[in-house]
């Protein structure tokens, strides 16, 4: 161990130039121990490794040939709980500063510009015992991006004048998200809890809990707690790259191994979380959306073992099943709810709940005894009937089937995974743990289903007409605290009871789990099957190796015009589809076999993923009900309802949101408001539905993708039988467009719309002229060289928000850039001029920028575009996007990448000068005025949009 003296700058290079080779040297002759015996799914082609470094930092390796990006992750347990409660949100804001320069990499916006540059991500997270910390990038790059890294965890600057910058950046962060709900109803429930346990304080802090105060100035004691807490003990790291393990072992040893140690024990708390009259208890609390939800929390024993030994996994599995018969179908069926979870509910370091989660309808708001005293007797149910060997082994075979055939995801995520999973389960079950299964032990867990009693429980109601008589200090959320009422008898719940019933064994568990050959497989899809009415595209996986596939088919009905009354019975025929789908989908979706039926670009799609073995008979059951849907009055009463519900709590959404929301909406003829949507549904009737489903299938035409383990006489079987059904008649056209888009002129038009939130915001859209390869390219790319500059100019330096980004919407196939901002310091108007003044000091950036920086960025855009594709399903998804866009040789990425390669420098200094500066292209401005800020002025030479459909009809539509 050694201090660190962070007054001298320099001291602090030496230092790390000195220790960092030290440690090199002292690696060569003191190897790390390491295994390699960790558990992998027998189809992965990577290579897994396990080491201890020499300061005790335990290490997976991930060698992953087939790897197109890399990337790593470093887990510290350490979280808001250990902070002092004086400084609440001291480890998020800890979190923040990390990134904020380091001795060797002094300069503040160094490590989000590297990453940037080379088709790089990352971000960090604090929970309440651990700070996760992230990055993917290009291979090539990782060796630097691993020493860049490391220096969080070995020398950072915490520089004073950065501190009291980024201080305003958590700030602009609580402040931001000061009216989400699950912040507000988190924090009046933490407040219910015992103030001496570190769940009850405030972890994101703010500018107050982070000033400097007398005798106690932030940034001391930030580096305090940094230097107490980050030992190398307590961390977890996980790389991921296409290197060989030894020289990932080489690299992780070389980099890491100079963090201090100071084999400091990871927290262990004593303290109680409730005190003896915080439990039974009832709180209600007062939502600012229009949600009515319901939580039954039982205090359940805490064991670190039981992540990966769980005996509460079967009657988890039974009290949360959505089947027929099930404690959810018969309340569901009743109009009380919408939703139920059950599960883990809080993890406290030395406490644990066993939740059980409701979405109640308006109607069961008013039931409330019913539902409890239902739930109580469908858990008797289960411990009179449930806990079976039965049960247990089909879970089992789930999990194992999921281990076996893991989706793989990006590195970032991967490398997430295995850093979070190395804190929790021995080294050689860093993958396998979450899919473990605790052999059948019936008294554990009747043992733990005996915590499940009215005398346990907090009842926890959310409901806009509760009253509140506390308001908790942070969120100002309105929340009531009572006595939990002794369990009573409530009338019919006796005969509802009678409908309960355990679920049978579940017949979408896959049987047939070969993989088929196919040595003649196309590499990209291709068209098998072309008659009236039917199109069938598909292409045989050979590459993953899985016994999955995806299926996308896709009714269109070119006759259906898209007018906000058909929208509004589009939605509400979805959602009827979905609902009457639930009990008989839940064990295909618990088995591994997805389904989701849902509007898209040209029509109704249902897209069927997971085990191939069952599809079929799946999909037949998906087009009975959307062909013969039972419309009943109660049902659709409800789901209007939601819906309704739905659309109005949107307008509670960040502001941020709602603007890109709004500009999305100005763009698209087609797309009507909330309120146009609100009004077209609240008259829909049951004869209304029955209608347009004959009109939604007639003349209908049929669009098939089928990719992964299916033959293509699957395939061809699939449409087939789809058609059969829907009894298509119509071939498929080679225009198929549906939708118009607006182009915009040379003007800049303005609409601002009125929103109850102290933050301002504003979105600015440049449209290109055209959807030509090579402006798409070149989109792509100043996209690319704008994110790390704008965000580090107007978020970092100028502190304008905690939401400063930058990035692509394309309106079909029309590129266009976005930039966003929402801010609590500044209104539209100001925020509009900083954004302008950005854009015209980055011109000379632009202008200087050298061919070798080009060329980075150049190749960090094109690794991001044409990286390997982590799963099937990824790969199917991108498949059906290139189709929706009319992109059938499906070689779009590959195109794109062409005409990027020859985009030249001079291309894009010109491109970039005529969009932002000249007065070429038309932009869109949409903003919201924060209710601490006033009036906003539109700025000069610009239209403001007061009427919409005015709007729309002024400018040329683009039909796609």
């Amino acid at each position: 161990m050694f201090n660190i003296n962070y007054k001298s700058t320099l001291f602090n290079y030496l230092l790390n130039v000195i220790v960092t080779a030290g440690m090199a040297l002292y690696a060569i002759w003191t190897l790390p121990a390491f295994a390699t015996d960790i558990q992998k799914p027998p189809l992965d082609p990577a290579s897994y490794e396990y080491l201890e470094l020499p300061n005790k930092m335990k290490v997976v390796l991930v060698s992953d040939p087939t790897a197109t990006k890399a990337g790593a992750t470093m887990n510290v347990a350490v979280g808001s709980f250990d902070e002092p409660a004086e400084r609440a949100g001291l480890a998020h804001f800890l979190e923040h500063m990390l990134f904020l320069g380091t001795a060797k990499y002094p300069d503040p916006d160094s490590y989000h510009s590297f990453m940037s540059k080379h088709g790089g991500t990352d971000n960090a997270y604090t929970s309440a015992e651990n700070t996760v910390y992230y990055f993917e990038l290009d291979n090539a790059q990782l060796h630097e991006g691993l020493d860049r890294f490391s220096q969080f965890f070995i020398a950072p600057l915490f520089n004073s004048e950065l501190v009291e910058r980024e201080r305003m950046a958590v700030e602009s962060e609580y402040r931001a998200k000061v009216r989400d709900e699950p912040r507000r109803i988190g924090a009046a429930l933490m407040e219910t809890a015992n103030p001496a346990h570190p769940y009850a304080h405030f972890a994101v802090g703010n500018q107050v809990t982070l000033g400097d105060r007398p005798g106690s100035m932030v940034r001391d004691e930030l580096i305090s707690f940094y230097q107490q807490h980050y030992s190398a003990n307590l961390m977890t790291l996980a790389i991921l790259g296409n290197e060989p393990l030894p020289v990932l072992r080489q690299w992780a040893s070389e980099l890491f191994s100079a963090i201090p140690n100071s084999d400091r024990s990871a927290l262990q708390l004593d303290t109680p979380l409730y005190l003896p009259t915080q439990n039974p208890l009832r709180i209600d609390v007062v939502p600012l959306k229009d949600i009515r939800q319901m939580t039954m929390s039982f205090s359940v024993p805490w064991r670190r073992e039981y992540y990966a030994i769980d005996p509460t996994e079967i009657f988890s599995e039974l009290l949360g099943h959505e089947g027929y018969g099930s404690l959810y179908s018969v309340l569901k069926h009743q109009g009380w709810i919408t939703r139920l979870n059950s599960g883990a509910g809080i993890v406290a370091n030395n406490f644990a709940s066993f939740d059980v989660d409701f979405d109640l309808t308006e109607e069961g708001i008013h039931h409330q005894d019913q539902i409890i005293a239902l739930t109580f007797k469908y858990i008797d149910l289960i411990k009179a009937r449930g806990i079976k060997r039965r049960f247990h082994d089909e879970v089992t075979l789930i999990k194992d089937n999921k281990f076996r055939f893991r989706d793989k995801s990006s590195p970032s995520n991967e490398t997430t995974l295995l850093a979070n999973n190395l804190q929790l389960y021995p080294p050689e079950f860093v993958i396998r743990g979450p899919y473990q299964t605790n052999d059948f032990n019936l008294q554990a867990t009747l043992d733990m289903m005996a915590w499940l009693r009215p005398d346990n429980m907090r009842l926890i109601i959310v409901d806009p007409a509760n009253n509140g008589d506390h308001r908790d200090q942070w969120y100002d959320t309105p929340y009531a605290v009572s006595a939990l009422q002794p369990a009573k008898a409530v009338q019919g719940v006796s005969l509802l009871a009678k409908k309960l019933s355990l679920p049978p064994s579940n017949p979408f568990i896959p049987t047939d789990l070969s993989f088929k050959r196919n040595n003649q497989a196309s590499t990209l899809p291709v068209k098998i099957h072309d008659s009236i009415g039917l199109e069938v595209w598909h292409q045989q996986d050979q590459e993953f190796g899985i016994p999955k596939a995806d299926v996308f088919i896709t009714i269109d009905n070119a006759t259906r015009a898209l007018t906000t009354r058909n929208t509004a019975l589009l939605w509400a025929y979805l959602a009827l589809v979905d609902d009457a789908l639930d009990e008989y989908g839940y064990p295909a979706n618990m088995a591994g076999l997805y389904y989701q039926v849902s509007q898209s670009l040209r029509g109704i799609t249902i897209q069927l993923h997971g085990y191939n073995d069952k599809q079929a008979r799946l999909l037949d059951t998906i087009l009975d009900n959307m062909l013969k849907l039972k419309v009943e009055d109660t049902r659709l009463f409800t789901i209007k309802q939601r819906i309704i519900r739905d659309l109005i709590n949107m307008g509670m959404d960040r502001p941020y949101i709602q603007s890109m929301n709004e500009t999305s909406r100005l763009l698209n003829l087609n797309q009507p408001s909330r309120e146009e949507l609100i009004a077209a549904i609240k008259p829909l009737t049951r004869s209304d539905i029955k209608t347009f489903i004959k009109t939604l299938f007639g003349q209908a035409r049929i669009t098939l993708l089928a990719h992964g383990n299916l033959s293509p006489e699957q395939a061809i079987a699939l449409g087939q039988h789809t058609q059969h059904r829907v009894s298509t008649i119509a071939r498929v056209s080679a225009d198929r467009s549906v939708r118009n888009g607006i182009l915009l002129d040379n003007k800049t038009y303005v609409q601002n719309i009125p929103l109850q939130h102290d933050d301002s915001s504003i979105v600015v859209y440049y449209q290109a002229h055209d959807d030509d390869l090579d402006t798409q390219a070149r989109f792509a790319l100043l996209q690319q060289l704008l994110y790390s500059p704008f965000f580090n100019t107007l978020r970092t330096e100028q502190q304008l928000g905690y939401v400063v980004n930058s990035g692509g919407q394309s309106l079909y196939r029309r590129p266009g850039i976005r930039l966003v901002i929402q801010s609590s310091v500044a209104a539209p108007d100001v925020l509009l001029r900083k954004i302008d003044a950005f854009l015209a000091e980055n011109d000379n950036v632009m202008s200087a920028i050298t061919d070798q920086e080009f060329e980075a960025y150049r190749q960090g855009l094109l690794s991001e575009l044409l990286k390997r594709d982590p799963n099937l399903s990824s790969r199917s998804q991108r498949y059906f996007g290139f189709m929706e866009k009319g992109y059938t040789d499906f070689r779009y990425q590959e195109s794109l990448a062409t005409a990027i390669r020859a985009t030249t420098k001079q291309q894009i200094i010109d491109t970039y000068h005529q969009l932002f500066l000249g007065h070429d292209y038309g932009r869109l401005i949409v903003s919201n005025t924060g209710q601490r800020h006033h009036g906003t002025a539109l700025p000069e030479q610009t239209v403001p949009i007061t009427d919409v459909a005015a709007f729309r009809g002024s400018l040329p539509h683009y039909r796609y």
